[in-house]
């Protein structure tokens, strides 16, 4: 109830003040230095300082090294990162992106996933490597039918502008629909994706370079099963960025 009052309040007062000028994040406070607020801003990467992103899937760890899961498996993509965890400012806006149909907030979260990557080069300590695509992962036709967007594809269209890259949003797709990933234990969510996702027939990705895009990153699941597609189609690396990450187990 209290989640669908908050909503309400959002709605009424998008409809009564334009959002431009406001934080993007809390819609409460202006925001006086860039895009978001210095609150928002301050919770927002308040993370660094307590936590450290794993090597390779990003979750976020007490200390720096590779979380459990990757010690015990390593998955197809070479490594991924976020803006920060999924909580708090973040977590809320995400929400109502991706259902609630508040689509202008792709652009300050794509913003949030350059951020991640020039994170990711400072975490390398190296250039990031020339991507020749970014990627949205897919939505089923269903299921994007229903929510009329593919919150994935949005964000990815963001980032391609700014960093000036291809998009190439119709590259892979579901070919079966799927449970909802949320509720579901780490096996369960590599047993919910298997074979559910494939290059689309007659894409070649010979010695290419994918930047593969999403929202969340939980397990690490729905990247692992998208990366393969892409590998499986000739790509020679797939790195990853969303825009929020779980915290991992060390």
């Amino acid at each position: 109830m209290m989640h669908l009052w908050r909503e309400l309040c959002w709605g009424l007062r998008e409809l009564l003040y334009p959002h431009e000028g406001r934080c993007p994040l809390c819609l409460g406070r202006v925001a006086s230095d860039g895009p978001i607020c210095p609150a928002c801003k301050t919770q927002l990467f308040a993370w660094q300082y307590r936590y450290a992103p794993c090597t390779v899937c990003g979750r976020l760890l007490p200390r720096p090294g590779l979380c459990r899961d990757c010690r015990r498996e390593r998955p197809p993509f070479l490594w991924a990162r976020a803006a920060g965890p999924y909580e708090g400012a973040l977590r809320r806006a995400i929400h109502r992106f991706k259902y609630a149909g508040r689509r202008y907030l792709a652009r300050p979260l794509g913003h949030l996933l350059n951020a991640a990557l020039e994170d990711a080069a400072t975490v390398f300590h190296t250039e990031l490597p020339p991507f020749d695509f970014i990627v949205p992962v897919p939505l089923h036709p269903r299921r994007q039918k229903q929510r009329s967007f593919n919150q994935a594809a949005l964000l990815a269209a963001e980032l391609a502008a700014l960093r000036g890259l291809s998009l190439a949003d119709s590259m892979v797709i579901r070919t079966r629909q799927t449970l909802p990933q949320v509720g579901l234990r780490r096996p369960e969510r590599l047993a919910n994706l298997t074979g559910a996702f494939a290059a689309v027939p007659g894409v070649t990705l010979e010695n290419r370079r994918v930047l593969l895009v999403d929202d969340i990153l939980t397990t690490g699941a729905t990247l692992s099963a998208c990366s393969e597609a892409l590998l499986a189609a000739g790509a020679s690396a797939v790195c990853a960025v969303t825009v929020a990450t779980a915290f991992g187990r060390f």
